[in-house]
């Protein structure tokens, strides 16, 4: 969720913001981390054993890269997608990347990260086996000095090393589903709070085919824009699903009109009739839910483009 509000920022925030540079730079480093974790979760859905897994689940103050459910043992998977040569310094607990030119920059230990994560899966599972490994998604790096209690490994060798590790715990037998379920009632994804207030961010619906650059607008029930001539019934979603990432998951008639740019407000209540409302008809908020994140987040992540 974070790589999706980060660009949700970089999206409404005006490129003369004061700001605007140090958010591009933390969009840019979230959608590396992102397209890490997704090539890790590929393969993940390419193994014949059953298993189900949770993307960055969340569970108070930890959040796990992916927390794979497999029928002997649980897994705390930390994807690193940095290029270079890496070294843990166990003493001084970072992680030091060495750029192909030279320059070295520091990183959490992704182990010391892993380990905390394993602790609280432990005592959340009740008895349940749990590993934790270190991914590194991006082929050409060299894992150079590592820690020996925490398997850091390149992509290609994760199936290998998952298949091996559930061996050790044959014994153990899970009803896959059922744990899953279980940690994904505990999974409460948590959106960051944000610097801004609604005044910060631009205003209208914006244009799906043209990358959400440009802004549409409403007429006769539709979104229209004036660069490609794309009409859309309901691009305002896209619209609503920025302000849930920036703002809150409530909104207001009045709220949407300004946030949308649409004038009529009878014409409002028609967009926002399929959503919960909560209250009488002058005083009512809408409630925008989670799933029109999720129903349009592959197309509202690639919009950084």
């Amino acid at each position: 969720m974070k790589h999706l509000q980060l660009s949700a920022v970089v999206r409404r925030l005006p490129q003369d913001h004061a700001h605007s540079s140090y958010w591009e730079d933390k969009n840019n480093r979230a959608a590396v981390g992102y397209v890490g974790e997704h090539q890790v979760i590929r393969l993940l859905g390419e193994r014949e054993e059953e298993s189900r897994w949770i993307s960055g689940f969340s569970y108070s103050q930890h959040e796990i890269d992916i927390l794979l459910v497999t029928k002997h043992c649980l897994f705390c998977i930390e994807v690193k997608n940095i290029s270079g040569r890496l070294d843990i310094e166990q003493g001084k607990s970072q992680l030091l990347r060495t750029r192909i030119d030279g320059i070295q920059d520091s990183f959490n230990n992704p182990a010391e990260q892993v380990k905390r994560h394993v602790r609280l899966v432990k005592k959340l599972a009740g008895g349940i086996p749990v590993i934790g490994l270190v991914v590194i998604a991006n082929p050409q790096t060299i894992i150079g000095t590592a820690p020996s209690d925490v398997p850091i490994l390149h992509m290609s060798g994760l199936s290998s090393i998952i298949t091996s590790l559930m061996a050790d715990y044959h014994s153990h037998h899970l009803d896959v589903e059922l744990v899953y379920q279980y940690f994904l009632e505990l999974h409460k994804p948590a959106l960051r709070k944000l610097p801004f207030s609604e005044s910060d961010f631009l205003n209208g619906v914006l244009c799906p085919a043209c990358f959400f650059k440009v802004p549409m607008f409403f007429q006769h029930g539709t979104f229209i824009c004036p660069a490609c001539k794309l009409r859309d019934k309901h691009a305002y979603e896209y619209a609503l699903a920025d302000y849930r990432l920036l703002i809150g998951e409530m909104i207001t008639n009045q709220a949407f009109r300004r946030f949308c740019k649409v004038a009529s407000r009878d014409a409002a209540n028609r967009l926002l009739r399929n959503f919960e409302r909560i209250g009488d008809t002058r005083g009512a908020v809408y409630k925008i839910p989670e799933q029109i994140i999720t129903k349009h987040q592959d197309l509202l992540f690639n919009s950084r483009n």
